[in-house]
């Protein structure tokens, strides 16, 4: 068909570049319009209209080829400068240019010929230059081949002198040596009339061999070493006669080689044995002195205990502070008291026997000795032993040892034993109180029950704080009292079921699997009970102990895992996710079941092919409308017939794929397709509505779809 009129508004700026035209192709004059006053010609331009270009006023800038007459160029336009285009240059823009090159340089100075003159026509300048500064010591330092004669002159200003200075100096040096680690002086005939002198030049004092500022001075005359402040160790200096030692004046230490007295009290706080040893070869070792009943005091803690003391009564005290008993030890036969309850007593010696003493050395609390039984000798008795209310009866045989309790009302007698250490190793124990009569073992001395029995009864055990019977012939089996009771075997084997009376299941006490339990919690359901707080695991073997899977199960969910206890089907209650882990999702007939149902469709699929994104819009009215979408967040109306479509979720590139479909609607005029007018975007897509002609007009149904990751 014949295009017989385009107008702007159906040009896109910039849509028609030179290689959308044909190089074969002219606009014949008759074709274009002779509106306008032009006397050259006529021109179209961008709005549609046309207007007069007048060649014989033709500027520089609309000239794109060919030649111009040299009358036409008596003058032009000056370039800026460093312009390097292929533009006319003008007499001012290559004055301005020989201007800047000399760059204001002195009139002996501004010719090539005078440069040269300059540097006496060498050639090699640089390199001349080069050479001669390779002689030379970088302000910056560096390496020196030979010796450096300062000619009398002074270093001044200098900074630090680092590395080994193996040579002689005959000079004086002054300045701050701080980081040297040595200067050695000594000559080479070890002549030692050679040293080295620091000094303060502001302050020197004759005779000083060694003097940093005030605070460190050495004179050899003296012997004399002066400091302000001494730090490290001090076991190798002698001869050393200090005031103070760590800011404490030297009289308030304690003489180790003279005698010396102390004002304050003193403390010993070693925590080691014998905190406090005299070792000399004279026996007196401590005197108290000073007051009239001087005492020695023991503590238990920072409890006072007990002490010893010498009272001006004449009397040396042995005190029990604790009990408030004390032995008095004074002079006489009977100079040895002891203090028990509030009464004194005189304790009996050799020396204070008889009758006139007071004391019956054959009565004790005045009963006859022969009514004692011998400690050093064999000896019996007749009558009934009480010790501490536990009594010892002939029995009813010779060979029986009676043993009666007495204390008062008690239905129970025991008898422990201890071994020469003093600690307790078990103990026999007997009752016949409200539970009849019982005896065994109690767990400690006069513990609780940890082995009894009844007279011709059941024997019972404690075990970890719980009561177990012994098992037996009467109590094993059917109707036994031992059903009862827990029972604990190495191994239990059956030729039958093993039978539970109740919903009671299996439990672990022991092992790596102590504290699991299996027990059934109705007609249909067995659970199963681990001992992690948050993870339950139970793992399918076969009969070589080879795992085949397991069933895990934790407080998000529940799943399978394979031969390596990895993961292979598992769901997640947290995230309401399941995941199948490296295999495909088939089904077991092909093309007869469905993934979901209509009634309950799932919200998104995210697949390798699949749709990422589409959208139906509503494209006939002045104001597109979304119809259906998904992957799709809005959608945006940009101008006439344009709209961007942004997504729910961004792409991962750009270099996802769009398929479009369209429909006319109830405007008509024939076929309408989508087209994209901008670059893609991973958040968003422009897209515009066009019919056939390549204009855009409205579309009933623009569809999109978008493939991509």
């Amino acid at each position: 068909m014949a295009l017989t009129q385009v107008t702007s508004a159906g040009l896109k700026d910039g849509e028609i570049v030179n290689a959308d035209l044909h190089s074969a192709a002219a606009i014949a004059l008759s074709k274009l319009s002779t509106s306008g006053t032009a006397g050259s010609g006529n021109y179209l331009r961008g709005d549609g209209a046309w207007t007069a270009i007048d060649l014989t006023a033709l500027s520089a800038s609309s000239l794109t080829s060919g030649t111009v007459a040299a009358a036409r160029l008596d003058t032009a336009t000056t370039q800026s400068a460093g312009n390097s285009s292929t533009k006319i240059a003008t007499t001012a823009f290559v004055s301005t240019a020989v201007t800047n090159l000399i760059g204001g340089a002195p009139g002996a100075l501004d010719t090539l010929n005078e440069l040269a003159a300059a540097i006496n026509d060498d050639a090699s300048y640089a390199s001349t230059i080069t050479t001669a500064l390779g002689t030379k010591l970088p302000l910056a330092g560096g390496t020196m081949t030979g010796a450096i004669n300062l000619n009398s002159n002074n270093i001044t200003n200098g900074g630090t002198i680092t590395g080994t200075f193996s040579g002689n100096i005959t000079g004086n040096v002054t300045g701050n040596a701080s980081t040297a680690d040595a200067i050695d002086t000594t000559s080479s005939n070890n002549d030692l009339t050679h040293y080295l002198t620091f000094v303060d030049s502001s302050s020197s004092t004759a005779g000083e061999t060694l003097r940093i500022y005030s605070n460190l001075k050495c004179n050899p005359n003296s012997g004399l070493i002066e400091a302000t402040t001494f730090s490290g160790s001090g076991a190798s200096l002698t001869n050393v006669n200090a005031t103070t030692l760590d800011s404490i004046d030297s009289g308030s230490f304690l003489r180790s080689d003279a005698n010396d007295t102390m004002s304050s009290q003193l403390s010993l706080t070693r925590s080691g044995a014998y905190p406090l040893v005299i070792n000399g070869a004279d026996n007196g070792k401590i005197v108290l002195e000073g007051s009239s009943s001087p005492y020695i005091r023991f503590r238990e803690g920072s409890t006072d205990k007990a002490y010893i003391q010498w009272g001006n009564d004449g009397y040396f005290y042995l005190v029990n502070q604790e009990e408030g008993d004390y032995l008095m030890v004074g002079g006489g036969a009977s100079g040895l008291k002891w203090h028990r309850d509030g009464e004194l007593h005189t304790v009996w010696t050799s020396g204070n026997d008889g009758l006139s003493s007071g004391l019956d050395a054959d009565l004790l609390d005045g009963v006859q000795g022969a009514s004692y039984l011998r400690s050093d000798a064999n000896d019996s008795y007749s009558g009934t032993l009480n010790l501490n209310g536990l009594y010892f009866e002939a029995g009813n045989v010779g060979q029986n040892l009676k043993l009666r309790g007495s204390v008062g009302s008690t239905t129970d007698v025991g008898l422990s034993l201890y071994n020469s250490n003093n600690a307790w190793c078990c103990q026999l124990y007997g009752t016949n109180g409200g539970s009849g009569a019982q005896y065994g073992f109690l767990n400690s001395n006069w513990g609780s029950w940890d082995l009894w029995k009844n007279p011709d009864g059941q024997a019972y055990v404690r075990v970890s704080g719980s009561n177990y019977q012994l098992a037996n012939a009467t109590n094993i089996g059917s109707g036994g009292v031992f059903s009862g009771q827990n029972f604990y075997v190495n191994y239990l084997y059956t030729n039958n079921w093993i039978y539970f009376q109740s919903n009671d299941g299996l439990y672990w006490n022991g092992g790596t699997a102590n504290g699991w339990h299996m027990w059934p919690l109705n007609a249909y359901t067995m659970r199963f009970r681990s001992t992690h707080n948050s993870t339950c695991i139970l793992a399918l073997a076969n009969s070589g102990n080879s795992t085949l899977g397991a069933v895990y199960a934790d407080a998000n969910g529940i799943g399978f895992t394979d031969t390596a206890e990895n993961w292979a089907f598992r769901t997640n209650r947290g995230t309401n996710n399941a995941y199948l882990y490296d295999q495909n999702f088939s089904s077991d007939t092909n093309n007869t079941y469905s993934l979901g149902s209509n009634g309950a469709r799932w919200s998104k699929i995210y697949a390798q092919n699949a749709a990422r994104a589409w959208i139906n819009v509503d494209g006939d009215d002045s104001t597109a409308n979304i119809r259906a979408s998904y992957g799709v967040s809005s959608l945006s109306d940009d101008a006439y017939e344009r709209h961007t479509v942004n997504f729910s979720e961004n792409f991962g590139n750009t270099n996802y794929c769009f398929v479009t479909g369209a429909r006319a609607g109830s405007s008509g005029g024939g076929g309408r397709v989508v087209v994209g007018y901008d670059a893609p975007a991973t958040s968003y897509f422009k897209y515009q509505m066009r019919n056939l002609g390549n204009n855009n007009e409205h579309v009933d149904a623009a569809c999109l779809s978008f493939f991509g990751t």
